[in-house]
């Protein structure tokens, strides 16, 4: 005979619906992926999608994958696609919206 439950059984997650971007560079998605040289080394390719356009608008292959990869990627990322005389503090505060996967490199501190 099993003891009582103390709480609920939870009956199913609430998820917010995915954000909808009206103009590019208004939200964009990051996702990784890994293969193998020929030679059996591992690599990791890393790509940044603009949401509105489908266009990828930075993107890197790494011997590794660790926050820093993913700094560099979006770094690259924001190189390309940010507004001539842009402010930082632009960029922080709601310009672009990063969407990605369940992954311990993108929660990261340094990312």
């Amino acid at each position: 005979m099993s003891a009582p439950r103390i709480r609920p059984k939870r009956t199913g997650r609430r998820h917010l619906p995915p954000p909808e971007p009206e103009a590019p560079n208004q939200l964009w998605e990051m996702d990784m992926t890994t293969g193998a040289t020929r030679a059996g080394e591992r690599f990791y390719a890393i790509m940044i999608e603009d949401v509105y356009t489908r266009r990828i608008v930075g993107a890197g292959v790494f011997d590794r994958c660790r926050a820093a990869e993913w700094v560099d990627a979006l770094d690259e990322a924001l190189r390309r696609e940010v507004r001539e005389g842009a402010e930082v503090l632009d960029l922080c505060c709601g310009w672009i919206t990063t969407v990605g996967q369940n992954g311990g490199s993108r929660d990261a501190a340094a990312f």
